[in-house]
């Protein structure tokens, strides 16, 4: 009686696993049926073991049988670039568990390589350890090139674009410099014009003043007076020729101007010696007046005519010598 239990028993216990057993190849076969049937590749993958499964998609895309990308085979099909980042990523999951998603790609069987979106999932028993992997890759090549294209695009454009920003920083600057030149040619031009109109006042005024000397000490004078105010810039002096026309003497400085001696021999002046306007440059010793100091810095000397005859020389020097600047008209 007791073997006829225990017999009934191991029927029973028998019948339960040949029945889950058969549960189990039908859930496998419809899992291998629908994984045949969608365009994207499938595959799964047991911890420590690598790939255990994998539908056609996969082998129709790389050209190798299932046996050749089976285990670790399938590295073989990445880019070379891609690799290390597929095995950290393939690591870190395996010891965390955490799902995988990342770009990769695989090369075909005509050479050429594809992207693909990469996404695994773990499955877990009921004590919550990873017993299989589970994975699906998806064709993303044309989203990836089309992305290049406009990645270059914006590139190309963002290149022009600050080429445009440049030249146009530039243009404006050069408008800036144009402008603040312009400024300044104005600001001279306005002084300039400022300075003439106030020397032909001053000449006017001394015009007027000089007509109504009464004598020489008059004219000296106003001469010394007015000088300042129509040359600004200069300093000079107005030295006449004595009675006897043998000396050459200080008759009128104005703004300080320094000799040094209070009168001179008429040879000491080239513009008396020439009878024209002399003019030595800083610098130039060739025909130095012995009037003047050497070294002083340039000056004019203009011979003062009378009845066709030299009285005297009109000295002018800069206040502040310079080899650039003009004389004064």
């Amino acid at each position: 009686m007791l073997f006829a239990f225990y017999g009934a028993l191991h029927f029973i216990r028998r019948s339960r696993i040949t029945r889950l057993e058969a549960i189990a190849r039908e859930s496998e076969s419809r899992f291998r049926a629908l994984a045949e049937a969608i365009p994207e590749i499938v595959w799964t993958a047991i911890p420590g073991l690598g790939l255990d499964y994998c539908n056609q998609r996969l082998c129709e895309l790389t050209g190798r049988t299932i046996e050749q990308l089976l285990g670790w085979n399938w590295k073989g099909t990445l880019h070379p670039d891609d690799l290390p980042l597929a095995s950290s990523n393939w690591e870190k999951a395996h010891q965390t568990g955490v799902p995988i998603e990342a770009e990769y790609r695989f090369q075909t069987a005509k050479g050429d390589f594809r992207w693909h979106l990469v996404r695994a999932t773990p499955l877990r028993d009921p004590s919550g350890k990873i017993v299989r992997w589970f994975g699906c890759c998806a064709d993303i090549d044309d989203q990836m090139r089309h992305q290049q294209v406009l990645e270059d695009e914006v590139k190309e454009h963002t290149a022009a674009l600050f080429e445009a920003n440049l030249r146009l920083e530039t243009e404006m600057r050069e408008r800036a410099l144009a402008q603040q030149e312009l400024n300044l040619q104005n600001e001279r031009m306005v002084r300039e014009l400022t300075q003439r109109s106030t020397r032909a006042t001053s000449l006017a005024k001394t015009a007027e003043l000089l007509q109504s000397c009464a004598d020489l000490k008059d004219i000296f004078a106003v001469m010394a007076g007015m000088a300042p105010k129509i040359f600004p810039e200069l300093r000079g002096a107005v030295l006449l020729l004595n009675s006897s026309r043998d000396l050459l003497e200080v008759a009128a400085p104005w703004s300080d101007c320094q000799f040094p001696a209070s009168t001179f021999v008429p040879e000491d002046c080239w513009a008396l010696r020439t009878g024209h306007v002399h003019v030595v440059a800083t610098g130039d010793s060739t025909a130095e007046c012995r009037h003047v100091v050497s070294g002083q810095g340039a000056y004019v000397c203009l011979p003062l005519m009378s009845q066709g005859g030299a009285i005297g020389v009109l000295h002018c020097r800069r206040s502040a010598p310079a080899l650039s600047q003009k004389w004064p008209c």
